[in-house]
């Protein structure tokens, strides 16, 4: 009995501790569940990238953005990733779709000159900024890329040795000159910077 009483006493207080989960969905403008990456903006804005599109989430409501407007190539809708760079760029990675980006200081979809294209059938999983201001590409079967400041083409980091090992990329992590990337295979890849 005592060994009862403890373990529920023990269940009281750590309900007591828990967080509140709330839910957010179609009630508040979010119109598809699936969601694939979450940003947050300098100005607080949450933004959410979903199987069907866009949201921009603040204050309870999430509300759908048009981001392909200004881009030539037919693209899905199909938001993989986001990335919210240091200049306030909102660069989204879709899904056989490439990648496209929206200026948030006035959110204008930025047309594709401004944004150098990686082709369109490419998959693009997870994107990265590191310090230096490049960013990283992740793709779904082709590759790693990366896009240095003021280049007008993305370049696919080639690893001959490593093949498949590098044909996905899920994720990236930054520790001093190296950049960490998540990928398939046998080996866990790291690049040095400096290099």
């Amino acid at each position: 009995m005592r060994r009862l009483l403890t373990l529920l006493l023990f269940v009281l207080c750590l309900s007591g501790f828990g967080q509140e989960a709330r839910l957010i969905d179609a009630s508040q403008g979010l119109n598809n569940p699936t969601v694939y990456d979450i940003v947050q903006d300098p100005w607080g804005f949450i933004w959410i990238g979903t199987r069907d599109g866009l949201y921009r989430y603040n204050e309870g409501k999430a509300t759908n953005i048009s981001f392909l407007d200004s881009t030539t190539e037919r693209r899905s809708n199909n938001v993989q990733s986001l990335l919210v760079t240091q200049d306030s760029i909102l660069y989204i990675g879709l899904q056989l779709g490439g990648v496209v980006s929206v200026d948030l200081s006035n959110l204008s979809a930025r047309p594709d000159k401004k944004c150098p294209q990686l082709p369109a059938n490419y998959s693009i999983i997870s994107l990265y900024e590191t310090k230096d201001g490049t960013i990283w590409a992740g793709t779904s079967g082709n590759g790693s890329y990366f896009l240095r400041p003021g280049a007008d083409r993305w370049q696919q980091l080639i690893g001959k040795i490593h093949g498949a090992d590098i044909a996905f990329c899920f994720d990236f992590a930054e520790q001093g000159d190296t950049l960490w990337m998540a990928t398939t295979g046998s080996k866990l890849l790291y690049v040095l910077q400096s290099n």
